[in-house]
């Protein structure tokens, strides 16, 4: 999309946290209505299912609550940096996708959750951080060197 300049073409300028805290907020005009969702998380994640640890980003349907914390806490451990927006089981979440290329086979993917009704807009962005140990890919390491985090079952702090 780079080169007409449309549709997802935004997506991957929020490898800088800058951006993101100039536009915490993505307004989805479809042709049914408009809806504006908070930024909780971006990260990059292979195409490849196997060198993401077994993470589908792409689930949509969970099983269970402790289903639903497993894939939250999977989305901010890959998170660039830490969003202050919270999540609960009642929300409902936005991914949204688009090839990158710092390595073969990547996805920018932005993960946002939905206004909450009587919700203001505003992201107290003065919060937000880099996240130091973020998970990526395995072909990320093997182009960019590092040592991949070992995560058990908790977000960091």
């Amino acid at each position: 999309m780079e080169s007409t300049r449309m549709m997802f073409y935004q997506l991957p300028k929020y490898k800088s946290i800058d951006f993101y805290k100039e536009h915490p907020l993505i307004i989805f005009d479809s042709i049914y209505n408009e809806s504006k969702w908070k930024i909780i998380s971006f990260m990059r994640v292979s195409g490849t299912y196997s060198q993401n640890d077994g993470f589908n980003y792409m689930q949509g349907d969970f099983n269970s609550e402790e289903d639903f914390a497993s894939f939250i806490n999977q989305v901010k451990i890959r998170s660039l940096y830490k969003c202050p927006v919270d999540v609960n089981k009642n929300d409902t979440l936005l991914m949204l996708s688009t090839c990158t290329y710092e390595i073969q086979n990547c996805r920018s993917v932005i993960v946002a959750r939905k206004l909450r009704a009587g919700e203001t807009e505003n992201v107290n962005t003065d919060k937000a951080r880099l996240r130091d140990n973020v998970l990526y890919p395995d072909s990320w390491y093997v182009r960019y060197g590092g040592t991949k985090p070992d995560y058990k079952s908790v977000y960091d702090k």
